[in-house]
Parts: C-alpha cells; sequence; structure tokens
C-alpha cells in the first residue's frame, strides 16, 4: 500500500491499516491457524487409531496360527475358553461338520478417539482330516 501524507489542521498523518483493520486480520488468521490445527490433531488420533486396531489385528492373526499350527487333539484345540495374557480364543465344534472346529480370537484394543476400549475378533476353521 503505498504511503500518503495529507494534512489535518496543523498535524500531519499517514495512511495504513487501522487498528481495528489490524485486529481484525488477526482474529482472522488465529481463527484459520486454529482451523488447521484442530483438523491436523483429528487426523492424527484417526491415524493413531487405524495403527493401534492393524496392530490388534496382527496379534490376533499371530495367536490363530499359532493354535492352528498345533494338532487336531492337542489340549490348545479343546472346546472352550482359552485365556491368553493378551487375548481369548474359543474353540467350538463346527455344527455342520463334527470333525471340524471352528477357532476365534478376540484381542482388545483401546480406539484413542474417545479413549474407548474395542474388540477385533477372526475367525478360523481346523478340519481333523488335514492334521
Amino acid at each position: 500500500m503505498r504511503s500518503q501524507v495529507t494534512r489535518i489542521g496543523d498535524r500531519t498523518a499517514s495512511a495504513g491499516f487501522t487498528l481495528i483493520e489490524v485486529l481484525v486480520a488477526a482474529v482472522l488468521l488465529v481463527m484459520g491457524l486454529s482451523t488447521f490445527l484442530m483438523a491436523f490433531s483429528s487426523v492424527r488420533r484417526v491415524s493413531v487409531s487405524a495403527d493401534r486396531r492393524m496392530a490388534s489385528m496382527h496379534r490376533a492373526r499371530e495367536i490363530l496360527e499359532s493354535v492352528m499350527d498345533e494338532s487336531y487333539g492337542d489340549s490348545a484345540l479343546n472346546v472352550g475358553s482359552h485365556t491368553l495374557p493378551d487375548a481369548t480364543y474359543q474353540v467350538s465344534l463346527c455344527d455342520d461338520f463334527t470333525t471340524t472346529k471352528d477357532i476365534a480370537v478376540t484381542v482388545p484394543w483401546v480406539d484413542p478417539r474417545g479413549n474407548v476400549s474395542r474388540d477385533l475378533t477372526i475367525w478360523g476353521s481346523m478340519a481333523s482330516c488335514i492334521h
């Protein structure tokens, strides 16, 4: 903006921004930055949530694979609920095929969006003829 000098009585005044204009610009800048930071924070929480859910899924798959590596008659595959330090798994007989066991592995995880405790469950089946 070009500076103009005008004569008002005995005093001179420079044309420029008034205090009100500067305050309005500052408020708009702060509002814009706070909106950006809130969006960034929200994206971060979603990212952390996805990471935790993925880690729980990997853990559940590890448990399911290790249980399915056992022989069909092993105690790890007894019908019922089994508790591990960080998960549980349930073994049941399949309704359609009595020589098949269904395995459901449940791993808890905490969603940072509201600190909500959630469970992730995956399933697998194992037939006695394979082992």
